[in-house]
């Protein structure tokens, strides 16, 4: 491969100003200072490392010097929040996220809602003090909660709705590629916004409401089979109704790996471009 495929992008001391056309999430990390008082930091890498067996685990990159890395190293414990990709959100990690200033600065500044930790009280160790929540980022979870105290009964236990949550995450990082696309090729706010409406219609032309055996209207049969939604929605819907039953599952999993990956080059392609044109 020849040097004329590669683009030099100037180093800045923090990784995502230097990467951020690639589409990563943002995750507030809560760390305890020494004080007492809670810490957020905003990062991107972080991602999952393995969902497979009765441990879950990430991988999780920051300054060893931070704030949030000293605390890790003192207290060996974090609290790991996706929040939305909201303007005003992002805006606000940007200005908590300046290197240098102390938990109690950079908390002043801070919109984010910190809920106590939801550990039961079986999973607390005795003496331990755990990282508070951000609220902002329980929009899944809370939905999840809510239906369970309203008598959801997941048929694959405890660990299936941890998927459905999982698969939710998934399909919030594909949508993230098409709302990155859409940005850099527009360079438009209020186009990319408006561009983000036509997922909505996807969610009703699925089997949103119904399984898709029992969708008499032939139009819409076709477009549900041929609309990826509704692969994600059957996979979610086994896991709470019939339990783990493979093929369901694995066709979700594949339709949004292949989504992600088709909105992730569209938009690292986008970046490509508007960099190049950028330089020129």
């Amino acid at each position: 491969m020849s040097d004329d495929n590669f683009l030099a992008v100037r180093m800045l001391d923090n990784f995502y100003q230097t990467s951020a056309f690639f589409p990563m999430p943002v995750v507030l990390v809560c760390t305890i200072a020494e004080t007492g008082q809670m810490n957020l930091g905003p990062y991107s890498l972080c991602f999952p490392y393995s969902v497979a067996g009765d441990r879950y685990q990430m991988v999780f990159n920051c300054r060893d010097n931070s704030n949030t890395g000293i605390n890790l190293r003192r207290t060996h414990q974090c609290s790991l929040n996706f929040i939305p990709d909201n303007r005003r959100y992002l805006r606000n990690c940007v200005m908590i996220g300046y290197p240098g200033e102390t938990t109690d600065e950079k908390m002043r500044n801070s919109i984010f809602t910190l809920q106590p930790s939801s550990r039961s009280q079986e999973e607390r160790e005795p003496g331990v003090a755990y990282p508070d929540i951000v609220g902002e980022a329980l929009q899944v979870l809370l939905i999840v909660a809510i239906a369970v105290a309203m008598g959801l009964h997941s048929a694959s236990g405890f660990l299936g709705i941890v998927m459905v949550v999982f698969f939710a995450f998934l399909w919030g990082m594909a949508f993230a590629g098409y709302a990155a696309f859409m940005a850099l090729r527009t360079k438009n706010a209020a186009a990319a916004q408006a561009s983000t409406f036509a997922f909505f219609p996807l969610i009703f032309l699925t089997s949103t409401f119904v399984p898709r055996e029992y969708i008499t209207a032939g139009w819409l049969k076709v477009v549900a089979v041929a609309n990826p939604t509704t692969y994600v929605f059957d996979a979610m819907r086994s896991l709470l109704i019939d339990g783990w039953s493979p093929r369901p599952i694995l066709l979700g999993l594949a339709v949004m790996a292949a989504f992600a990956t088709l909105t992730g080059t569209l938009a690292l392609t986008a970046a490509r471009r508007a960099t190049r044109l950028a330089s020129a």
